[in-house]
């Protein structure tokens, strides 16, 4: 009896030992998986990332749908598919409403991506020509991120042609605080001289024209020499 029972004992062990090998191996091959799906994502988000880049918007964007089959919730994927199919919308309108569909999933994912409800404000001033949608938009994308310089930009131009005349002075004047770039600020006072002028103030639009006129004179014209 005891040496049946020595017998049962060591079968049993071995059966665990057994069942711990299977579980290892498994764990093993599980990583394995993993570390080969995250390096195939990280090939064709680099890929798709740079056709979009290179202004290959179809080919891009069948990469980030690859992407989105390994990472459905990568809300920079969804941000990257709004940008792209916003650039073929002059080719096919149908590509406007995945565009729209495409930033707002990315928003449902990251609520306080500045950039998200600045691509929505692009969208609906430029395609649905919805201004008061644009500045709604566009003040929730300055609310996320009060130094997107691109966002004050944007909101100037479309107070102006809201007549929100003095709305885009301030706006603008923002912007010239934001920037450091000389041609960009020199490019946003020559707008602020355009605005006071017509508000009916031609003191300070000479003003911001002189200002303007003086960063232009300042910065040195970039001359391509041949061989580079």
């Amino acid at each position: 009896l005891g040496e049946i029972m020595k017998i049962k004992i060591i079968i049993f062990c071995l059966f665990f030992i057994f069942i711990g090998c299977q579980k290892k191996q498994g764990s093993k091959e599980v990583s394995e998986k993993i570390i080969s799906l995250e390096k195939e994502y990280a090939e064709l988000r680099k890929l798709a990332i740079r056709e979009m880049y290179n202004g290959n918007w179809l080919k891009a964007i069948e990469n980030f749908q690859k992407c989105l089959e390994l990472k459905p919730t990568d809300a920079d994927i969804h941000f990257y598919l709004g940008v792209a199919y916003g650039n073929l919308i002059k080719l096919d309108k149908a590509y406007l409403e995945k565009s729209e569909n495409s930033y707002k999933i990315f928003l449902s994912l990251k609520p306080d991506a500045a950039e998200g409800y600045y691509g929505l404000a692009i969208l609906y001033r430029y395609e649905y020509n919805d201004i008061e949608k644009a500045l709604e938009y566009i003040n929730k994308s300055i609310e996320c991120d009060k130094t997107y310089l691109k966002a004050y930009v944007a909101k100037g131009t479309f107070c102006y042609e809201a007549g929100l005349l003095k709305e885009a002075a301030e706006t603008y004047k923002k912007a010239i605080d934001l920037t450091q770039a000389k041609e960009k600020k020199a490019l946003y006072l020559k707008n602020l001289s355009k605005i006071y002028l017509k508000m009916g103030y031609p003191d300070e639009a000479e003003k911001y024209n002189k200002m303007s006129e003086k960063i232009y004179k300042q910065t040195p014209v970039k001359v391509r020499r041949k061989g580079k």
